[in-house]
């Protein structure tokens, strides 16, 4: 995450660029999966999505350019977030991370933008974690969030009664 302090008037965000850093590949991150989010207080529940970029086939290292953007930032703070949506079949243990932010990396067709931004820092892929949804038979997917039933190897959390019943065996 990062802010943006506008100062005398309000700026209209055009342009952001960002380089990535890590040992992240681009089959890691799904199609659409880096999302720049805005709003104007430092909640991300209350952010809008500005814009979706595909990983480029290098992955680690490549620049993400979000253009074409129209976003209002009044005077004040704005805060931003870059998130990864990261498949299913990612590498445990790689990493992703922003490099540091200038104002250098934001366009704005008016207003101006003293201070700078930093991201947050390196984040690590960690295995997914199945969570219950239900009570419910372990190898129904309506057990579970997303629908999906885990494997014996896939980390879970059983928040209900659940069942795993293999032959005879309950």
């Amino acid at each position: 995450s990062f802010q943006v302090t506008v100062a005398n008037a309000t700026a209209t965000l055009n342009a952001a660029s960002f380089t990535t850093s890590g040992n992240y590949q681009a089959a890691d991150i799904a199609a659409s999966g880096f999302t720049l989010w805005y709003s104007a207080t430092n909640t991300f529940g209350t952010a809008t999505a500005l814009g979706t970029l595909s990983s480029a086939a290098a992955g680690s290292g490549e620049t993400l350019n979000f253009t074409g953007l129209t976003q209002s930032i009044p005077v004040g703070v704005g805060y931003f977030w870059v998130t990864a949506n990261i498949t299913s079949g990612a590498t445990v243990n790689n990493t992703i991370n922003l490099n540091a932010i200038a104002n250098a990396n934001l366009t704005f067709a008016s207003g101006t933008k003293p201070g700078s931004a930093t991201p947050a820092g390196t984040q690590t892929i960690t295995a997914p974690v199945f969570i219950t949804a239900n009570n419910g038979n372990w190898f129904l997917g309506a057990t579970w969030v997303g629908g999906v039933v885990p494997s014996s190897s896939d980390n879970v959390i059983i928040d209900h009664a659940v069942t795993n019943t293999t032959g005879n065996v309950s």
